[in-house]
């Protein structure tokens, strides 16, 4: 690793002043958490892509649509997206979550294929298949990401 503990004592001398010394520590801490998020990410991944498509394939069968593919992503902010294409990305750290909340998040991408909004549609399809929706999204909204 470019930016590890050896690598940043060996180089203490060398930095320069206060700023740029906060700066380059600042950038180094931020590679080696993305590295350990990196590992994990590879580790589950293939985990929550199984969880995933065999949830979807419930899922397609009850409302009747089905997306064009499925992606597992690292993502920070969000546990999913669809696009235009029909294409959902679903956040690995899915894995981690109660089963109801996987349900949700699922059930909530794939009825962007049907409704890309979130209007009074899109929640009564959502419900026809998730009833405590509501509940659930108020507990990953309060469940952070990371």
């Amino acid at each position: 690793m470019k930016y590890g503990i050896r690598y940043l004592l060996e180089n203490i001398v060398r930095i320069g002043s206060t700023q740029t010394r906060k700066y380059f520590f600042k950038r180094a801490k931020k590679r080696m958490c993305s590295v350990s998020s990196q590992k994990e990410y590879l580790k589950y991944k293939e985990k929550a892509r199984t969880l995933v498509h065999d949830r979807m394939r419930i899922y397609s069968q009850f409302y009747g649509f089905t997306p064009e593919k499925i992606f597992m992503r690292n993502q920070k902010t969000r546990w999913g997206s669809c696009s235009k294409k029909r294409n959902i990305s679903i956040n690995y750290r899915i894995f981690f979550l109660s089963e109801q909340q996987q349900d949700y998040v699922v059930i909530h991408e794939l009825c962007h294929i049907q409704e890309f909004n979130h209007s009074k549609k899109f929640w009564a399809l959502v419900e026809k298949a998730c009833p405590e929706y509501k509940r659930i999204r108020t507990e990953l909204r309060r469940q952070k990401i990371h």
